[in-house]
């Protein structure tokens, strides 16, 4: 583990989010592989599975279980979370604290995990590369932001290149993005979609894509006032030309396999 202020390099296909970076603001942290979740630390010895998510033993004495129907989700009780508390569970989890609770999640399941990439590789090429005329964006995986108090782990995450030229050479933004895409899963379709999309209006996210690999859909949605309006919701093996990045046209069916 790097030690707090080391410099971090990025690029749209690095994971940069850890959940034991050991600084209480904006951690930094190696760059791992591309949406992979790294190996266990610690006396936390759980399998993980899609949709599970186990206690560690540094955090059992400040948790209680508050599961959704599919019993999916654990979440802060008694005292409102902090960094700290994302600092104690193991990294093959993401943790995320969203007015003062503690959201932990498993690591996406290998088909979910195949959309992103997918969908990230396509992008990059287009608009963080330079290799073609759109340009103007950075993109990344996996990036912890923090926005006030509470720090999100968007699965994609995206800034144009005129309010942020460079990256900065942290693990975490505090620069609300541009365009967030969130890979909707069983475990985290409650939260991404009632409790962070509101969070994204409020910290004024122009636009939000919602990708399912399990309905094979792709929902974009625009910041239109205070709230989101939906613009299209693409299905299956359409080709698709989506916004913010219209000037690309979308195979849909290589997000799931099927080219």
């Amino acid at each position: 583990m790097e030690p707090p202020g080391a410099e971090v390099e990025g690029t749209c296909f690095e994971q940069g989010a850890r959940s034991g970076m050991k600084s209480p603001e904006i951690p930094t942290a190696n760059a791992g592989e591309h949406l992979r979740p790294p190996p266990s630390r610690g006396n936390f010895t759980g399998k993980m599975e899609q949709g599970d998510v186990k206690r560690h033993p540094r955090v059992l004495d400040r948790l209680h279980r508050n599961v959704n129907a599919e019993g999916q989700r654990e979440s802060m009780g008694r005292e409102r979370a902090t960094y700290a508390d994302i600092e104690a569970l193991p990294e093959n989890v993401v943790g995320e604290i969203i007015g003062g609770e503690l959201h932990v999640s498993p690591w996406l399941a290998t088909h979910h995990t195949l959309a992103a990439s997918v969908l990230s590789s396509r992008l990059g090429e287009a608009f963080f590369l330079r290799r073609g005329s759109p340009g103007g964006w950075i993109l990344l995986n996996k990036m912890e932001l923090h926005l006030g108090e509470d720090v999100l782990v968007p699965d994609i995450v995206g800034w144009r290149r005129e309010r942020m030229p460079r990256i900065p050479r942290t693990a975490g933004f505090t620069l609300a993005p541009d365009w967030v895409c969130e890979v909707i899963s069983p475990s985290t379709a409650k939260l991404d979609r009632e409790i962070k999309l509101p969070l994204y209006a409020r910290e004024g996210v122009r636009h939000v894509w919602f990708l399912d690999p399990d309905a094979r859909t792709l929902e974009v949605f625009r910041l239109d006032g205070a709230n989101y309006s939906p613009l299209a919701t693409h299905t299956d093996m359409a080709q698709v030309r989506a916004e913010p990045f219209e000037a690309l046209e979308l195979e849909l069916a290589a997000l799931w396999d099927e080219v």
